[in-house]
């Protein structure tokens, strides 16, 4: 049995209803039923550890190399490695 969603218009095979799968479950969620799925990421961090400014500036090439390599010997990532020299 085929049914029309009223919603997307999309066919779709299964019982006779007036709303496909996908649109019944905005639905719910559009109108409180259920909770909204959780968001796909990495959670906050707590307030005043988040690192909220970025510092750009330009190097050559071999300046690039030197500080991935340095970054790499100290077993740091190049933020990390090159944070740590600048603050200390």
């Amino acid at each position: 049995m085929k049914g029309v969603c009223r919603t997307c218009g999309k066919e779709y095979k299964g019982q006779q209803k007036t709303i496909c799968g996908p649109c019944f479950k905005k639905a719910r969620i559009a109108h409180g039923i259920v909770d909204k799925p959780r968001k796909v990421g990495r959670p906050f961090l707590p307030k005043g550890q988040a690192k909220s400014y970025t510092l750009h500036t330009r190097v050559t090439k071999e300046e690039t190399q030197q500080i991935k390599a340095a970054a790499k010997k100290a077993n740091q990532t190049i933020s990390k490695w090159l944070r740590e020299r600048i603050l200390t």
